[in-house]
């Protein structure tokens, strides 16, 4: 019969380990169980483990309210337009309206050339009786030599001026400057005529087309004299960058 191991007698503790004898093979375990907890050299019994609470129970992680909300983009004016010195908006879209007036009393004052010559052709018996009351001593062929003299000045010159006036009103609306300051000697040129024509001998009919051609050239040098007017033409000269 064998003596059951008892952890408590020191010669059934090994060399290499004291205190802490090897687990006993199970045959030799008291009624057939092993011994509750382990032995000190001694022989007693080893305490039970300490028995810990569960680990500490943290709150949730702290709840931070969401971002702050801020307003939108501060919006902002459009650039400021600078215009010329006077204070008129410099554009280089459409032209003002004093521009485009401008064209439109060009086009009249082509009409208006076409219907001088026409109104000298009209008149010829009127325009001779004219050169004669003016020399009565010139002859017959004289006096149709005159005639055909100043048709040929009144539609040369009306024909001119047609053409010039078409052909700066185009350009005068793309706003060239060098259109403008052209028109302004063409209409000059006009104005002057005009007066001219009220203190010749001429029908009352070619006073009166030479009164409206007057008012006409003279409402051109205006209009495009005006402030609106230099604005656009000094932006359409400007560099583009």
């Amino acid at each position: 019969m064998s003596t059951p191991y008892d952890p408590g007698r020191p010669e059934d503790r090994p060399s290499d380990q004291p205190g802490y004898p090897p687990t006993p093979p199970p045959e030799q375990y008291p009624q057939g169980q092993p011994p509750q907890g382990g032995g000190y050299a001694g022989g007693g019994q080893f305490p039970p483990a300490p028995e810990y609470g569960g680990a500490p129970q943290y709150g949730g992680a702290p709840q931070y309210g969401g971002a702050p909300q801020y307003g939108g983009a501060p919006q902002y004016g459009s650039a400021p337009q600078y215009g010329d010195p006077y204070g008129a908006p410099a554009t280089r879209g459409n032209p003002p309206t004093e521009v485009l007036r401008a064209v439109q009393l060009m086009f009249v004052r082509v009409a208006l050339g076409v219907l001088n010559a026409l109104i000298a052709f009209l008149s010829a018996d009127s325009i001779k009786d004219t050169i004669r009351a003016n020399d009565p001593s010139l002859t017959a062929d004289e006096v149709n030599s005159a005639y055909a003299v100043a048709v040929g000045i009144t539609v040369f010159f009306g024909l001119v001026f047609a053409v010039l006036y078409v052909l700066l009103a185009i350009q005068v609306r793309k706003g060239k400057n060098w259109a403008r300051i052209v028109t302004w000697v063409l209409a000059g040129l006009g104005v002057l005529g005009g007066l001219l024509s009220l203190l010749g001998d001429g029908t009352g009919l070619e006073k009166g087309v030479g009164v409206i051609i007057l008012l006409v050239d003279a409402a051109i040098i205006v209009l495009l004299a005006m402030k609106p007017s230099n604005a656009y033409f000094a932006a359409r000269k400007a560099p583009r960058y």
